[in-house]
């Protein structure tokens, strides 16, 4: 399969300095709670300026509602996962402009083979996780810097590293597939080559 129809590198900077300590310091103590990575919100925490720019350039709106930062801790792998319920589009994230830090990432796509599918809410967020056992690998990949990244699939992240990984999570306002997004990538010059 086309590495494209999973994920875009993108010319985007480094805005792991933009992010608010103040979220940082929440995920540590969530780790410290919990032992595992979990997400903040940025609802009331402003968007790196680079990103929103990136958005706007676009014609679209950068969205606190659905943006986050998540944390994972060394060695740790989420589970095969939707952030969200495609059929509620208002929430759901089919897309998202990430940029990780820390850690090595390495992201995997998955194709669920079951039609069960049991949604729950967390803090306000829907969510479901899938056994491995009932998903086909489509593609794995390492991410590096900002990448376009397709969450309209199952998916999970691996931090390959013994090292602390963030990742801010900027999304938009605008109900937009990834093909959208990604075809506005192309056509203003975002697309990183490797």
């Amino acid at each position: 399969m086309n590495s494209q129809e999973f994920y875009i590198p993108l010319n985007l900077p480094d805005i792991s300095k933009d992010v608010p300590a103040t979220l940082v310091d929440a995920l540590n103590e969530n780790l410290k709670k919990f032992n595992l990575g979990r997400w903040v919100d940025f609802s009331d925490s402003p968007i790196p300026e680079a990103y929103s720019n990136f958005f706007y350039t676009l014609g679209l709106t950068p969205s606190n509602r659905k943006t986050e930062l998540f944390m994972q801790s060394g060695l740790e792998k989420h589970p095969i996962h939707l952030d969200g319920d495609p059929s509620n589009p208002e929430k759901f994230r089919p897309c998202a402009i990430n940029f990780p830090w820390g850690g090595k990432t390495i992201m995997e796509w998955y194709h669920y083979k079951n039609s069960t599918v049991k949604f729950e809410d967390f803090n306000g967020h829907l969510y479901t996780q899938v056994d491995e056992r009932d998903c086909e690998l489509l593609h794995r990949a390492v991410l590096t810097g900002a990448n376009l990244v397709n969450i309209s699939k199952y998916h999970t992240v691996f931090n390959a590293s013994v090292d602390r990984r963030y990742c801010l999570s900027v999304c938009c306002e605008e109900n937009i597939s990834y093909q959208e997004l990604a075809n506005l990538c192309h056509k203003y010059g975002y697309v990183r080559q490797q």
